[in-house]
């Protein structure tokens, strides 16, 4: 009686498994996004890119971030999904609040708002605000004994390609779960 008993149940065990066959990983392709950027600094220096050009580093980061996912469409792909990013970017200066500013970038705030659309219809929206770059340990540790000082504009575009990584694999994770 002990064997039948478990005979009847690895054959149910069997069957339910048999029955529910894995579906398969969708292919999520998404077009160019296009982004939308504005720009908020208290101090204007030289070498830091304005307001259009920053919105063109977003962007051209997004589409890499997407092409290194395997996730950007090509052209003709006519069911791909589109990204719409609107972002505040606050760029922030070492000692801006102080008597003696500096060139010097410390990590920006940022918010922003992506909508993803097939054809007319929204597929998903998401938001994230007051969001900053976490540079590291050393970075961070280097920041604090030097007020800041030594970044620059390629520290701000390293920061920009971090947020763009991170917002690839939250829109990829956001609409493959959908």
């Amino acid at each position: 009686m002990k064997h039948f008993v478990s005979i009847i149940f690895c054959c149910l065990f069997i069957a339910a498994c048999s029955s529910n066959p894995a579906a398969p990983a969708r292919s999520v392709h998404f077009s160019a996004p296009s982004v939308e950027l504005t720009l908020q600094q208290k101090l204007v220096r030289d070498n830091y890119p304005d307001q259009a050009t920053l919105a063109a580093l977003v962007q051209s980061n997004l589409e890499s971030a997407l092409q290194a996912q395997g996730a950007l469409a090509d052209q003709a792909e006519t069911e791909a999904l589109t990204v719409a990013v609107t972002m505040e970017y606050q760029r922030i200066f070492a000692g801006e609040a102080t008597p003696l500013p500096s060139a010097s970038v410390a990590p920006p705030r940022v918010s922003y708002k992506v909508v993803v659309k097939q054809g007319d219809s929204v597929v998903t929206t998401y938001e994230r605000s007051d969001i900053t770059i976490n540079r590291g340990f050393a970075s961070n540790l280097q920041g604090t004994f030097t007020l800041g000082l030594g970044n620059s504009p390629q520290t701000e575009a390293d920061d920009i390609a971090t947020l763009t990584q991170g917002m690839v694999s939250e829109l990829l994770t956001i609409t493959a779960s959908q």
